[in-house]
């Protein structure tokens, strides 16, 4: 009862936050699986045309799936050129919130992340860290050869959810 949730001490209410959220991660996730393939259908449709659509409903299948507190991605993005006389150029968007995402432009945070793992984007989905006392977790990814880095915070990251998401990111590709 309300009562007794206000009493309880920090220690005590953690351990309640995370067994809430650990089953409502772990009913996402099955929530992903059952349907994995709609899910990727519909994202492919959306890679060449709005990327920033696709990266937003991204951000919200990672964030449900992974059970964030924070959740950040970098990615590439081609920006057309306004005039015949110019090129494309080639920008750094940032999407981060922590209930809804926001994507920015951010040349000095893409730049820097993409130096900082330069080389290691050798696999489709890959942890590259995780320390389970911070919650921080660093994930590097590809979709069709196109760098992704993703930081959140989260409890943990359990077999099913590293399985599910390199299933994901595998179907992704062309």
């Amino acid at each position: 009862n309300i009562d007794l949730f206000e009493t309880l001490k920090e220690d005590q209410a953690m351990v309640l936050t995370r067994k809430v959220t650990t089953t409502w991660v772990l009913q996402n996730n099955l929530n992903l699986l059952e349907n994995l393939f709609e899910n990727i259908h519909h994202l492919k449709a959306l890679w060449p045309n709005d990327r920033t659509t696709f990266f937003e409903e991204l951000w919200h299948l990672l964030k449900n799936n992974l059970g964030t507190k924070n959740l950040k991605l970098a990615y590439n993005h081609l920006q057309k050129a306004k005039k015949d006389t110019e090129k494309n150029q080639l920008i750094r968007v940032v999407i981060e919130g922590k209930k809804l995402p926001n994507p920015t432009e951010n040349k000095e945070l893409g730049d820097a992340l993409f130096t900082n793992y330069q080389g290691q984007f050798t696999e489709l989905f890959n942890i590259h860290s995780f320390d389970p006392e911070t919650g921080k977790l660093v994930i590097l990814g590809s979709i069709n050869n196109s760098p992704i880095i993703i930081m959140a915070e989260t409890h943990e990251i359990t077999k099913l959810q590293q399985a599910l998401l390199k299933s994901l990111f595998d179907g992704l590709q062309k």
